[in-house]
């Protein structure tokens, strides 16, 4: 008895561990510029029983100006670039998630590519 214990904790054990090993590989990716720092995480958002992907963005900006971050998502065939425009101040934390219902996860995997871009404030 306490042997069929021992093998489902190793079972448990190892889907745990393996499931953490799934987490670690999902898609993300950062930029870093002398102006700012950008992260990009893909996940994935269920709703009414539709799972489809999202991106997870966090922009810490280093210098004070205007932020453009381009993203170019790729599903099979489909293509969409989406634009987020934000004036940030030095030091400022820009975070927020973008929704792409077009791109469900039923589809196949997506391919994310970002950039940034910035303009100095030649006012201040």
């Amino acid at each position: 008895m306490n042997n069929r214990y021992a093998k489902l904790g190793l079972i448990f054990f190892v889907l745990i561990c393996g499931l953490q090993g799934c987490k670690k590989n999902m898609d993300s990716s950062s930029i870093d510029q002398d102006y700012g720092k950008l992260s990009l995480k893909i996940d994935t958002t269920e709703f009414n029983e539709e799972r489809f992907f999202s991106i997870n963005y966090k922009l810490i900006s280093l210098k004070e100006g205007y932020f453009k971050i381009e993203l170019d998502l790729r599903q099979n065939k489909d293509i969409k670039k989406d634009s987020i425009f934000e004036y940030l101040l030095a030091g400022d934390t820009l975070k927020g998630t973008s929704y792409y219902v077009d791109f469900p996860v039923s589809e196949g995997l997506v391919k994310v590519l970002g950039r940034l871009n910035y303009k100095p404030d030649n006012n201040h």
